[in-house]
């Protein structure tokens, strides 16, 4: 059974699907939008000015937009999956670390290192996912 359809079968089952997914479109996911917003207007500024060191605005929005696009995934997962999710939380953590580095690298380095931080979260969920399908599938009924 693939991950996507346990999850179905997990929201189908749920006592009230409907304050499900009110929770999590309407409540988490502007979240995340927020958070892509902020990034955006990051990647605006930093090709703007891709050697600017320690520019106050430009830092928040590279740090804290990842953060806060992060924070909401990991709050999607959960209210909805019920899952603890590790990665996104130690994503956070080291945004933050990476945010004392600021005013000693260029924006482009801040903004490269965000971008890589958020990509390991996504290998990281994926390589997760795969790992917990394959113990799912190897288990035999007893």
């Amino acid at each position: 059974m693939t991950v996507a359809l346990k999850r179905a079968r997990l929201l189908a089952a749920s006592n009230d699907p409907g304050r499900l997914g009110r929770s999590a479109y309407v409540f988490i996911h502007p979240i995340m939008i927020a958070g892509i917003i902020a990034v955006a207007a990051a990647d605006d500024e930093v090709l703007a000015h891709p050697m600017a060191i320690g520019e106050a605005a430009t830092t928040w929005m590279i740090v804290g937009g990842a953060a806060l696009f992060l924070a909401g995934h990991a709050l999607f997962k959960a209210v909805v999956w019920r899952e603890t999710p590790w990665s996104p939380i130690v994503a956070i953590i080291t945004l933050a670390l990476l945010g004392l580095l600021a005013p000693y690298i260029s924006a482009l380095a801040l903004g490269v290192c965000a971008a890589a931080i958020v990509v390991g979260v996504a290998v990281a969920d994926r390589l997760l996912q795969e790992e917990g399908s394959e113990l799912t599938a190897n288990r035999r009924p007893g």
